[in-house]
């Protein structure tokens, strides 16, 4: 009978206990752990636990390893060596810039002809700047466009960039610092050192505009004509403590500066005696370390 048929279907039936095994972790606690691991990518899962912990939530290792499986987020060793495209973001933000093309309408003597504009927009401080406009973006034009761009002194991406951060100075820092997780890095100079002598006399490098724009990293305060040993002691050792501030400034530097696992440190070698002097932060002067 259909009554007798139904009545056993329900005493068997066990949807109303949801599914086999453990319940599953509360949204909320879920939310937590992904937010945890996203926040402090050197977090294993033991110490997300023991932070849940702190907080008064309990999770086995393997529950929490469930958890960012499924969020796809990978164990520490691999979570490390990767940056997402929000942090990569919020590290270049202040030197991102973005272009686009709009068209308009314009009376020539040809009548109303459409006209290409190509923009640039600073997004740290939103600041659109027109580069140029044209009835066809063909290649001449788009060449002249990137001479623009690039000028050294005048160009519009000109202060919106690192340091080199297109050239290989850049990349090694970024690669030996954000991927081999070097716990200290060196910037040496030297005594008789040439680009302190090039620094005080820029005139005679107009025919060299790579180099000219490679020594304004070189801080030269005030300049002699015929500069003596001292002299060009002082300008190596100002220019190691203005490429330490420069090299803060360099997104993964930064981070792993405030991890508070890395340490910078400023040298100058002498060449005669072979010995080494490093920056003190504290007293902000150069003091005899070792003999080479």
């Amino acid at each position: 009978m259909a009554w007798h048929r139904k009545l056993i279907a329900q005493k068997y039936d066990r949807t109303a206990h949801g599914a086999p095994g453990r319940p599953r972790t509360a949204g909320k606690i879920e939310t937590l752990v992904v937010r945890m691991a996203e926040e402090n990518r050197d977090w294993g899962y033991r110490r997300i636990q023991g932070a849940l912990s702190n907080l008064g939530h309990e999770l086995a290792r393997s529950t929490i390893a469930q958890i960012l499986e499924r969020h796809g987020i990978e164990p520490v060793p691999e979570r490390i060596r990767k940056t997402t495209w929000k942090e990569f973001l919020s590290q270049h933000w202040d030197l991102i810039v973005a272009t686009d093309f709009f068209t308009v309408e314009v009376w020539t003597r040809r009548g109303l002809q459409r006209f290409m504009v190509l923009f640039f927009i600073e997004l740290p401080t939103r600041k659109v700047q027109i580069a140029g406009m044209a009835s066809i973006a063909n290649g001449l034009w788009m060449s002249q466009i990137a001479r623009n761009l690039t000028d050294a002194e005048q160009g519009i991406l000109t202060g919106m960039r690192y340091p080199d951060a297109l050239g290989g100075v850049s990349a090694t820092i970024e690669y030996a610092v954000g991927v081999l997780r070097v716990p200290e890095v060196i910037v040496c100079g030297h005594t008789d050192c040439g680009v302190m002598r090039g620094a005080l006399h820029p005139e005679a490098l107009q025919a060299y505009p790579n180099v000219i724009a490679w020594l304004r990293y070189a801080r030269v305060e005030h300049r002699e004509a015929e500069p003596s040993a001292e002299f060009l002691l002082t300008l190596a050792e100002n220019n190691v403590v203005a490429q330490l501030k420069n090299l803060r400034s360099h997104p993964t530097v930064a981070s792993r500066l405030e991890q508070g696992d890395l340490a910078l440190h400023g040298w100058v070698y002498h060449i005669g005696p072979g010995t080494v002097t490093a920056y003190n932060e504290a007293s902000q002067k150069f003091g005899t370390t070792a003999s080479m």
